[in-house]
């Protein structure tokens, strides 16, 4: 069973190889009739709420994990738990807590996506979700595109980009679209990832403008 909470919980930083996923197999491996295993590692917790909580992850049971923050222990079972990412040690940890943030992808980017330039805007609303648009000068009217569905989890973004009826006379599309994106974001706060969807798939890249 905790295994199986493995296997759907935790990842591991591809910087830093297999290691850390490794022990943790096998501390769990060599410790199946226990109850609990102990882990000892210092680890960030991605939460479907999209909250994020990092310290030591000092044990596993079957259905929740044990954290240990500011040396206070704290259980959050797995319900709750999107990601848990495990690091080889503090450095490492502090080193790429950055690119679990959400603040990053806060800002306004060149974008290109296939063929064309535009720009990509990140931003916070006052409810503290998370939206966007984009804008394409050469392409169409040239008008403010309204992102939807806009999610950001550690270093992964997703958005949707569609138009349809009244809408696409708005911006200048001589079709109806919709084009899902997602991207992971490094730590120049550049972005790239792919999209697909009706008309048109590919790659896209997006590079922070400077203030």
């Amino acid at each position: 069973m905790i295994i199986k909470h493995l296997k759907e919980h935790i990842v591991n930083p591809i910087s830093i190889g297999t290691l850390a996923l490794g022990v943790a197999i096998g501390a769990i491996t060599t410790n199946l009739k226990q109850k609990e295993c102990n882990l000892q590692k210092p680890s960030l917790v991605i939460l479907k709420d999209q909250q994020q909580k990092q310290g030591n992850l000092i044990a596993i049971t079957s259905n929740e994990v044990i954290l240990s923050i500011d040396e206070k222990k704290e259980v959050i079972p797995f319900s709750s738990i999107l990601r848990v990412i495990l690091y080889e040690n503090e450095m490492n940890l502090e080193r790429e807590s950055f690119l679990n943030s959400h603040e990053p992808f806060i800002g306004t980017y060149k974008l290109w996506v296939g063929g064309h330039e535009g720009f990509l805007t990140i931003y916070k609303t006052s409810q503290g979700s998370f939206g966007g648009y984009v804008e394409f000068p050469n392409w169409g009217k040239g008008k403010k595109e309204i992102l939807s569905f806009v999610q950001i989890a550690g270093n992964q973004i997703q958005f949707m980009r569609s138009c349809y009826k009244e809408s696409c006379k708005e911006i200048g599309s001589p079709y109806e679209f919709r084009q899902s994106y997602i991207g992971y974001i490094n730590s120049k706060r550049e972005i790239e990832g792919r999209y697909t969807g009706t008309h048109s798939s590919g790659t896209w890249k997006a590079i922070p403008l400077k203030n």
